[in-house]
Order: C-alpha cells, then sequence, then structure tokens
C-alpha cells in the first residue's frame, strides 16, 4: 500500500519502476521486457516476482529490489506455460498453474522456490481432466472450469468443490 510498481520504458528500454506512492524515491531495474500483468510483490516487500521476456513459454523471473539481481525460478517444459501464480506468504517461493495453449488437458498447480527448485502441488489434469485452469481466488485456492461448472481447488490439502455454473463468475 505504500509503494507502486509499474512497467516502464526509459531511455528505449523496458523494465520494473518501483516508487512510493507519493511518487519520490523513483527507481528504475532494467530488465528484458516484463509482462506488466504478470508482475506481483513478494509479501516481504523485498522482490518481484514477474513473467517474461517472451512469449509461450516464458519464464518466471525474481528481481531482488536490493541489488537489482534477477534470476529464473521457472521455466516452462516445451509446449507448457506458467497460467497464473502467486507468492507464498513466506516470500519463500511462487505457486503457480502450469498448462497448455495447445488444449492440453494436463494442469498442474507447482511451486517454485527461489532457489528454482520445482514441485507439484496438485495435478488438476489427473485429479478433473476435462477442466481448464483458470486462476487463483486466494493464496490458499485456485480454480479450474469447464463449460458446465467450476472447481474450487485446496492447495494444503487434497480438497476440491463443484460449483454450479450459474456460480463461475463470482468465484
Amino acid at each position: 500500500g505504500h509503494r507502486i510498481l509499474l512497467q516502464e520504458m526509459v531511455d528505449g528500454q523496458f523494465g520494473i519502476t518501483v516508487m512510493n506512492a507519493d511518487g519520490s524515491q523513483r527507481r528504475h531495474y532494467r530488465v528484458n521486457n516484463p509482462q506488466s500483468r504478470h508482475m506481483r510483490w513478494a509479501p516481504n516487500g523485498e522482490m518481484v516476482a514477474y513473467i517474461g521476456p517472451g512469449n509461450v513459454p516464458a519464464p518466471i523471473q525474481i528481481l531482488d529490489l536490493a541489488s537489482g539481481r534477477t534470476r529464473v525460478i521457472y521455466s516452462p517444459p516445451n509446449g507448457r506455460w506458467a497460467v497464473s501464480f502467486i507468492w507464498r506468504p513466506d516470500s519463500s517461493s511462487i505457486v503457480l498453474i502450469e498448462s497448455s495453449p495447445s488444449g492440453d488437458p494436463r494442469a498442474e498447480v507447482r511451486e517454485a522456490t527461489l532457489d528454482g527448485t520445482q514441485r507439484v502441488v496438485r495435478d488438476i489434469g489427473a485429479e478433473f481432466p476435462k477442466y481448464a485452469p483458470w486462476g487463483f481466488v486466494s493464496k490458499p485456492l485456485t480454480t479450474a472450469r469447464n463449460s458446465d461448472e467450476q472447481v474450487l481447488f485446496s492447495l494444503s490439502d487434497a480438497t476440491a468443490h463443484r460449483l454450479p455454473a450459474n456460480h463461475q463468475r463470482y468465484a
């Protein structure tokens, strides 16, 4: 609530700019074409995760605001991509939905730690093969849907709750 994060072009190069809400203490980080709709503050306020550069598949990178260094923590395998991602509350990792833009029904919720280690949290494609991943509702919940219904998946346990079609737009 006290700082602003935005994608900005400075001297002909895109990057990430961070400033106080009043516009003071503006700092520009030269990073290779971050996708602005996919930039997320770490809960501790010390890092920013973002997708980019490139199109599908694009890696998820971390920008350390103190040092200005970036590193890749998730590189999607060929034909896969990160649909959406969020930070874990302790800023130790991100959780992402990995899917395929080609219509491949496999979809997994994965966790990528700051050192790039990955693990599968939920295999939505195996549990509900006809559902497409949609995004995160909150830190502990993600959702997937098809034309008839939507399912909320817990990231902390094995529960899944089906919602009727008329509830899709509210989830």
